[in-house]
């Protein structure tokens, strides 16, 4: 009998991230700590990324891995009963009297270059855990807002950057098992 081999392509890999979005309220690297919190239902905002990783050096044999990539990544604040308006060069929250309120987000598109290091910190190879710094490129940010009224239903769109940085750096620190995994991410930058 004759055992063929199969040669898998190592190039390309696909990484897909979904998690719950918390955000900061004291930063601990940099001290910033001068800034009004924003309003937001913390249990059902989230952040989605969707990275391609096109390069990976191997640095000791399969147990320490450099990926190189890029990707896209979109945060969704729910801002619940809190109304987002731009005044000048600023942007003020208040409570909104809307009863049938479907759906009043604030999302933030981004564009990723992922720098991912990965390795094998004991001999079982199903367990992996890596530290990723992302930089991430501010795409657009939008609001959307839709509610009911006398059967009528109402939406909104608004396209806007809403003051946020058009760049930050952002690091992440992953324990995966069998391709499952857990994740903290947090900025690095204003």
């Amino acid at each position: 009998k004759e055992i063929a081999t199969k040669k898998v392509n190592h190039l390309l890999r696909l990484g897909i991230s979904y998690g719950n979005l918390q955000l900061n309220n004291l930063s601990l690297f940099n001290g910033i700590n001068d800034f009004n919190v924003i309003p937001y239902n913390k249990f059902n905002s989230s952040n989605f990324k969707f990275n391609f990783y096109l390069k990976s050096f191997k640095l000791k044999s399969d147990f320490l891995k450099i990926f190189l990539g890029f990707g896209l990544e979109k945060n969704k604040l729910n801002l619940g009963y809190n109304s987002l308006n731009i005044m000048r060069d600023s942007i003020v929250f208040s409570n909104l009297n809307v009863i049938n309120l479907k759906r009043n987000n604030l999302n933030l598109h981004h564009l990723n270059i992922p720098i991912n290091m990965s390795w094998i910190p004991v001999k079982n190879k199903n367990l992996k855990t890596q530290i990723e710094f992302t930089n991430h490129f501010l795409w657009y940010g939008k609001t959307n807002f839709r509610y009911n009224d006398k059967n009528q239903v109402y939406n909104y769109d608004v396209k806007n950057d809403y003051f946020f940085e058009k760049y930050y750096l952002s690091g992440c620190f992953k324990i995966i098992w069998n391709n499952i995994g857990v994740y903290l991410q947090t900025n690095l930058t204003n």
